[in-house]
């Protein structure tokens, strides 16, 4: 398998409409993670 870099954008674009990120949402980029996958997003916290 190809390791990917994904990046994403969460204001507006991965974030619901109350600024959270949904269940789905976080098990998506776990799974994306645990199969070697890089998720990086646009926030410092």
């Amino acid at each position: 398998m190809d390791q990917h870099l994904i990046a994403l954008d969460l204001d507006g674009t991965t974030l619901n409409n109350q600024s959270a990120l949904t269940q789905e949402t976080i098990r998506t980029l776990r799974t994306l993670a645990d199969e070697g996958h890089i998720v990086s997003t646009n926030q410092l916290h």
